[in-house]
């Protein structure tokens, strides 16, 4: 089969994880992950456009892109948009979708933190 991995629906957002099983320390750690490496993506988007370095924009843009994922994912919609324009090099229409990015991943990565809050509230407030 295609590669393993769930499909994680948030308030705003869907996010495709790897597949963890039930593991909710394991789930728990890849979101905090993607809380940790998500501020260094957007700082190298914005850089990237201020510089004029298509390519790295590219990049950027399409490892934020990977784990959002549509029908709802505005994010993922302009981080694919983002990609596009690197890709094609049209830096100047870069930086319009810029504010709609930050804008949209604030709301995702606000998501996450809290899910991963609840998951850290039901694991502590279980008895065993």
């Amino acid at each position: 089969g295609g590669a393993r991995g769930a499909l994680l629906l948030l308030q705003g957002a869907r996010l495709r994880v790897p597949a963890v099983d039930g593991d909710r320390d394991l789930l728990k750690d890849v979101l905090e992950a993607f809380l940790i490496e998500t501020p260094g993506l957007l700082e190298k988007i914005e850089e990237s456009i201020r510089t004029g370095d298509a390519a790295t924009l590219k990049r950027a843009a399409h490892t934020l892109k990977g784990p959002l994922r549509p029908p709802g994912a505005t994010a993922g919609e302009h981080a694919a948009r983002l990609e596009t324009l690197g890709r094609e090099g049209d830096l100047g229409r870069a930086e319009a979708e810029l504010a709609p990015l930050r804008s949209a991943m604030e709301r995702v990565i606000a998501d996450v933190r809290e899910f991963v809050g609840d998951v850290q509230t039901t694991d502590t407030g279980r008895e065993s």
